[in-house]
């Protein structure tokens, strides 16, 4: 009886070993996992808006010829909105997100610099964003030195934001009488 209970055993032992290895084998291989990537297309856009649906994907570089249709003189004060009139308005034609947009200047070529009150070869230069209701003069940030860009506002994804400048010329000029200012606007992630 003893035999028979030890084989028993034995027995009863392999078969619970058995089932166990045939159950850590199901479990294994009853799952399959699968790895997925998604990358958006995160198009991040800014282009000019004529308005009326225009032409698509305007990003040429917009030309304010400031004195070939007025007079300008020393310390004056001349807006794209009033003089010389220039749509400058801005469309974010982002895919997926909102963007912040951001202003900085060059230095006008010829000599003259930018400051935040007009002076011997110095102009100053303001912008708007709310149809030329008020203009803001800050200390934008000229490219190449340091400074970070000033930033204007976050456009929502198809939002238009017009835009104005506003040139204020210098008082006296010792080097030219005219000059060419580069403004930057610069679309990011906020």
């Amino acid at each position: 009886m003893n035999k028979l209970l030890t084989t028993l055993l034995v027995l009863t032992a392999m078969l619970a070993f058995s089932q166990s290895a045939y159950a850590v084998a199901v479990t294994n291989n009853d799952t399959l996992v699968i790895n997925v990537t998604i990358q958006l297309d995160t198009l991040l856009e800014i282009e000019w808006d004529d308005g009326a649906g225009g032409v698509a994907d305007d990003y040429a570089p917009r030309t304010w010829a400031l004195g070939t249709a007025a007079n300008v003189a020393l310390s004056g004060t001349y807006d794209t909105q009033s003089d010389d009139p220039l749509a400058l308005d801005v469309l974010n034609s982002s895919t997926v997100i909102p963007m912040d947009v951001t202003i900085q200047i060059d230095d006008a070529a010829g000599g003259w610099t930018y400051g935040l009150a007009a002076g011997a070869d110095t102009f100053t230069l303001g912008y708007s964003i709310n149809n030329g209701g008020s203009y803001t003069n800050p200390a934008l940030a000229v490219v190449g030195n340091p400074g970070t860009p000033v930033a204007l506002t976050t456009m929502a994804i198809g939002a238009t934001m017009n835009f104005e400048l506003e040139v204020g010329t210098p008082s006296s000029v010792t080097t030219t009488n005219s000059g060419a200012i580069t403004v930057t606007l610069v679309g990011s992630l906020p």
